[in-house]
């Protein structure tokens, strides 16, 4: 999906989120080849993350955090794919539009802040919550029309990576 765009970031919402930047057709790697955690950027809530700190957006926006999140709305474990099939239905479930909002908002958060940051404008998602993306996204658009200052939503691609599970993989085959 990336493939047309010389500058994106892909993250990939599984059960943590990770990350990788494209500057230039290039993988960004940085200096101590940490570039790209985008999981760790903090997006104001607190919950508590894996990696211990407070208020990451792997702690709630990524695909078992938002299964977590729908598992206090609805007092049990729900799957990724029926929590969105709830949300998507002729008479959408109210707790579970809860939890893409709420992803998808810290979703646009961290995205806003690599905007303001980078300027980046193209935004791939992988993982198991590449699925959700329309679920997502309008959320997420909706932040970054507030906090990416001098840009709109319509300046942004969100896409949803074409290589699903398999990405990470292929892409370290490449390396």
């Amino acid at each position: 999906a990336g493939a047309h765009f010389p500058d994106f970031l892909l993250a990939t919402l599984g059960t943590g989120i990770g990350g990788g930047l494209v500057i230039g057709g290039k993988l960004w790697r940085g200096p101590g080849g940490m570039a790209g955690e985008f999981g760790h950027i903090q997006v104001g809530h607190h919950r508590v993350c894996g990696c211990g700190a407070k208020g990451c957006l792997e702690a709630i926006a990524s695909a078992r955090a938002m299964e977590r999140l729908g598992e206090e709305g609805f007092g049990k474990l729900i799957p990724l794919p029926e929590l969105a099939s709830l949300a998507r239905s002729a008479t959408p479930d109210a707790r579970a539009q809860t939890v893409f909002r709420v992803a998808g908002e810290a979703f646009g958060e961290a995205l806003a802040t690599v905007a303001l940051l980078l300027d980046l404008r193209v935004y791939l998602v992988g993982g198991g919550g590449a699925p959700v993306l329309d679920l997502l996204a309008p959320h997420a658009l909706a932040v970054l029309d507030r906090r990416a200052f001098g840009r709109h939503s319509s300046d942004f691609t969100l896409l949803a990576a074409r290589l699903g599970n398999d990405a990470g993989v292929l892409g370290a085959a490449m390396l």
